[in-house]
């Protein structure tokens, strides 16, 4: 873990103004992942090793060899010889940061979605890193038989998420805002920010009321639902 002090460099980023902006560091060292015997550091999630030979050549001894393609979120804007690699290791890794959970049931004004997720394998925040540019959020559709009945976070591939005309929308990002409370989307002009980011875990102890740290979010139905689809985009 005491490696990670390097990631930490570029990992966490404070303004001119003196505003954190960019946290991963921060978020990794406070959470679960930094201390006790489950431990492990930026680079023992993102660097996967290996048993085998590091060089092609006779005789090269077997040692622990790393991934050092870096897994993370961002993904090539052009295709490139590694183009499926990288889509694979990312999905890899995604896959199993979030454990989602969803309910269906009568609630106080009507039927009702619950939805709940935990950040369970992300050594800091869900998303993180560059948040107020990154966007993550979940996709429902709720069906009668195969009639919509609710849809939230559902856009085209060329449509923005954060324009989406959804009051039912879970959207986890940043935003930051100039000294006069406009959101602005350029780093230099940012004096304060706003997140809802998942919080990574910090104790692995059930007894400790920290233990608990999934995010809930309820939708209303106008009836109950034959089928529900869900993904955390």
């Amino acid at each position: 873990p005491d490696s990670s002090a390097l990631c930490g460099t570029c990992h966490d980023v404070r303004t001119p103004s003196g505003l954190q902006l960019e946290n991963t560091f921060i978020e990794w060292r406070e959470s679960l992942f930094a201390t006790g015997p489950a431990a492990v550091s930026c680079a023992g999630c993102h660097m996967p090793g290996v048993t085998g030979t590091v060089a092609e050549v006779p005789g090269a001894p077997i040692r622990r060899r790393h991934d050092h393609s870096m897994p993370g979120v961002d993904v090539a804007l052009h295709a490139w010889p590694e183009t499926g690699p990288q889509l694979q290791a990312i999905q890899r890794d995604l896959k199993r940061a979030i454990a989602a959970t969803l309910c269906v049931q009568p609630g106080a004004l009507g039927p009702e979605i619950v939805v709940i997720l935990e950040n369970v394998l992300a050594g800091h925040s869900f998303p993180s890193g560059v948040t107020h540019a990154r966007r993550a959020w979940v996709e429902l559709v709720a069906y009668d038989d195969e009639e919509p009945v609710l849809m939230s976070g559902v856009v085209a591939d060329d449509e923005a998420i954060a324009e989406l005309n959804d009051d039912n929308l879970w959207l986890m990002r940043s935003r930051i805002f100039d000294d006069e409370g406009r959101e602005v989307h350029f780093s230099w002009r940012a004096k304060s920010m706003e997140t809802n980011l998942l919080p990574a875990g910090v104790t692995s102890d059930p007894a400790d009321p920290r233990f608990s740290h999934a995010v809930e979010r309820r939708y209303p139905l106008p009836v109950l639902p034959t089928r529900v689809k869900m993904r955390v985009q």
